[in-house]
């Protein structure tokens, strides 16, 4: 037998590979890759570390200089980088360049589609075929039209909607590019690795802090785990919960070596160690529910690591997340209370209970419309259902009552959409990293259900970010032996 010719680290695709009679890329990284993910890495901290602005910004021209060679190269290691820099695009500058509404984010999202466009050929896939797709440019659609209708009728800023709007869904297109163009099982691991290390990057950070805060000792209102991707506890705690699935799907069936499996291990523990300093008990639910769920009708394997964590929990579970678990139990929330406790933790999870015994009622004032997206906190008030303006506590109340019955037809189509492909993927892939996408993404999406039961996790743009862009890489598996001119089925009926 002749020997493995040695990997090349020049920017050319990788030789393909005979897999189970199909003539597909290797799958597993090589050398360019794997140095390409330890240069953004390392010039990633330093410039977020170092102290001195001239060094900082000396860093940041040589990233910026490796990315750009390496995502013209191929489409995938523009994702693979974006994905790596985003959790520090927060601690970057988050005002507006140039114009007003032009940041971080839209720069990204311009030159990513640029580098999409520079790598179109006639052999990719038409990314109208994505299943997630049409239902997904009909809600963008609707909220849209919905932002400018309230513009036009209310003294609401409408540049301010469109740029909530921006932030909910721009990165939302690298769904639709990622299953567009990034299609070998070595660039969709690559892509995967990247969201793995981008994880447990902010892990580190958020354990980092609490550490030196209270010497792993947290009260239950101050210092709850934050980091890069969201310095809000609940919105971590949901990005924490979607992405734990991934890590426990490649345990369970990616051949890995023994030392990646201990790594991924060891990388599964942290984050769920960093899920439960959240002290978000909406985000534990969504997890265990979506856990208990996908182990019970899709995945029994996943009972395994799942089981593991749940006795690691119960023999490590720190006082402070006990104590504020037994707090769900033993206050009522009763709405009566809310004017004496404005302000505090009973008045947000009251005020959850009013917006969801209030829902159906809220919505038959505005039955066909909605109320107008953005107006919910106002309309929540001036309707009588609340002594003060508030946000929404669950996107599905948000978007059925500003975005009415079409809004939350097309966010169930959306999600309905993702989990049976992800489902479809599981069953019928034969690569190891395709079922490990297929089982992630089905998990994420019932658990991001579960999530907006007690949250906004949907609409946030950074919460949300590696979701799309694995949706966009998972979905594509399931038409590879597909002819390129067959239609795709986009409603959500049986297989």
């Amino acid at each position: 037998m002749r020997p493995a010719p040695m990997p090349s680290i020049a920017f050319t695709a990788s030789a393909p590979t005979e897999i189970r009679g199909h003539d597909r890329s290797t799958t597993t990284l090589d050398a360019r890759d794997r140095a390409l993910i330890g240069a953004w890495l390392v010039c990633a901290v330093i410039a977020v570390a170092l102290p001195y602005p001239p060094t900082k910004v000396l860093v940041g021209i040589l990233l910026g200089a490796v990315y750009v060679h390496a995502s013209f190269a191929s489409f995938h290691l523009a994702l693979s980088g974006f994905v790596l820099l985003l959790p520090f695009l927060e601690t970057a500058y988050k005002g507006s360049i140039l114009f007003p509404g032009i940041n971080l984010q839209t720069l990204f999202v311009l030159y990513i589609s640029g580098v999409a466009a520079s790598h179109a050929g006639r052999d990719r896939l038409d990314p109208a075929r994505n299943p997630v797709a049409l239902p997904l440019a009909c809600l963008v659609a609707l909220t849209v039209s919905s932002a400018l209708l309230v513009g036009a009728t209310s003294n609401a800023d409408l540049s301010d909607l469109l740029m909530r709007i921006k932030n909910s869904f721009a990165y939302a297109l690298l769904m639709v590019f990622g299953f567009w163009l990034v299609r070998k099982p070595n660039q969709k691991l690559m892509v995967l690795t990247c969201v793995f290390i981008a994880v447990i990057v902010n892990v580190v950070f958020s354990l980092r802090d609490v550490s030196v805060t209270q010497a792993l000792q947290l009260s239950v209102m101050r210092h709850r785990a934050v980091s890069l991707i969201s310095a809000q506890p609940n919105l971590y705690a949901g990005f924490l919960s979607l992405y734990l699935f991934f890590f426990a799907a490649f345990l369970m069936y990616y051949p890995a070596g023994r030392k990646v499996k201990i790594l991924v291990l060891a990388a599964t523990v942290l984050v769920t160690m960093n899920l439960v300093y959240t002290l978000s008990r909406g985000a534990w639910l969504a997890c265990g529910g979506a856990a208990v769920f996908v182990a019970g009708l899709k995945s029994r394997r996943l009972a395994v690591p799942m089981a593991a964590l749940a006795v690691f929990l119960y023999f490590w579970m720190p006082d402070v997340a006990t104590e504020r678990w037994d707090k769900a139990f033993e206050q009522g929330y009763d709405p009566a209370l809310i004017a004496e406790a404005e302000g505090t933790e009973m008045d947000e999870a009251a005020t959850r209970v009013v917006q969801w015994r209030s829902f159906l009622s809220m919505m038959g004032e505005h039955p066909v419309l909605g109320a107008g997206y953005g107006e919910f906190p106002r309309f929540f008030k001036e309707g009588g259902y609340y002594p003060v303006a508030k946000s929404a506590h669950s996107s599905i109340v948000e978007i059925g009552v500003e975005l009415g019955p079409f809004g939350l037809v097309f966010y169930l189509w959306i999600l309905g959409a993702a989990y049976r492909g992800g489902s479809r993927v599981f069953k019928t892939a034969d690569l190891p990293v395709e079922r490990v996408l297929g089982l992630g993404l089905l998990a994420a999406t019932v658990c991001l259900f579960l999530l907006d039961f007690s949250g906004t996790r949907f609409r946030n743009g950074n919460i949300t970010a590696y979701y799309w862009i694995l949706a966009g890489i998972t979905l594509n598996a399931a038409l590879a032996g597909e002819g390129t001119r067959q239609p795709i089925r986009l409603w959500l009926g049986r297989q």
